[in-house]
């Protein structure tokens, strides 16, 4: 396997969303680090998974710890937008920063 650089996983954001302004690129430069660190001296694609499985799942406990957020009905409080926008990114660097050989 094979971590991609940050350059090339940010350019495949950047190719589907060409109107992303620098401030969220900054951001997606910072998700980056923030995963490569976690990743990096993982060589078992299953321990790999479950750095971004985690993530998920700490994600998913701000939505289920939220009282105000009660499902479909609620889908455009903010902090639900947020949550959904996270868990995007986190799939988006789980299936784009490894390139299984």
């Amino acid at each position: 396997m094979r971590i991609k650089s940050k350059d090339e996983v940010i350019n495949t954001y950047k190719a589907r969303y060409p109107e992303l302004d620098s401030y969220f690129v900054n951001q997606l430069s910072d998700e980056y680090d923030k995963y490569y660190t976690q990743i990096k001296d993982l060589e078992n694609p299953e321990l790999i998974k479950g750095v971004f499985h985690k993530a998920m799942e700490r994600n998913e406990m701000k939505y289920k710890e939220n009282a105000y957020i009660k499902g479909v009905e609620r889908s455009l409080n903010n902090q639900y937008m947020s949550i959904l926008a996270a868990y995007g990114l986190i799939v988006f660097f789980r299936d784009n920063m490894i390139e299984w050989e």
